[in-house]
């Protein structure tokens, strides 16, 4: 729409320009049409890269879980993060708490495969949910785990971690 007013508002000011100028005229709306579409390209571009950045969070979530490497995930963790982990703490804890639980559980709970099978990007709160089969005392056992994320000023931070 307001690609139409330029161009009818320059279409006015062509009749009235003296002939000198009158040659500028296709360059003029060239002009006008790249600056437009340049301002389209850049608002598409902005749209799309929360959907990639949350979809790395998960992978890159996943991947740490699945290598009891807690430390691959950790700048994800918020200030006030909710654990609850199976037979275990549950409650909020600050970045470093997590941290440091979450490194003991899974080291208890040794690892055989973690995969998200259910991941949302497109709630408010994104999230992922998948099953974890692990050990413990030599013993063979699942949970599921869920993890929510949620937007603290520009960055994407790790609000939950469910393990029953």
């Amino acid at each position: 729409m307001l690609l139409y007013f330029e161009i009818v508002i320059l279409s006015n000011i062509y009749f009235d320009m003296n002939k000198h100028i009158k040659k500028y005229y296709p360059s003029v709306i060239l002009f006008f049409l790249f600056i437009n579409n340049g301002f389209v390209f850049q608002s598409q571009q902005k749209e799309t890269l929360p959907e990639v950045d949350l979809n790395i969070i998960f992978r890159t979530i996943e991947a740490g879980i699945d290598k009891n490497d807690i430390s691959l995930f950790s700048d994800y963790f918020s200030d006030n993060t909710y654990l609850s982990l199976r037979r275990s703490s549950s409650g909020y804890f600050s970045n470093n708490q997590v941290h440091h639980v979450l490194k003991d559980f899974l080291s208890v709970n040794q690892n055989i495969s973690f995969r998200f099978n259910k991941i949302n990007i497109d709630a408010k709160r994104p999230y992922g949910t998948g099953l974890y089969v692990f050990t413990n005392k030599g013993r063979r056992d699942s949970a599921v785990i869920y993890v929510s994320l949620t937007k603290i000023d520009e960055f994407w931070k790790i609000s939950q971690i469910s393990i029953n």
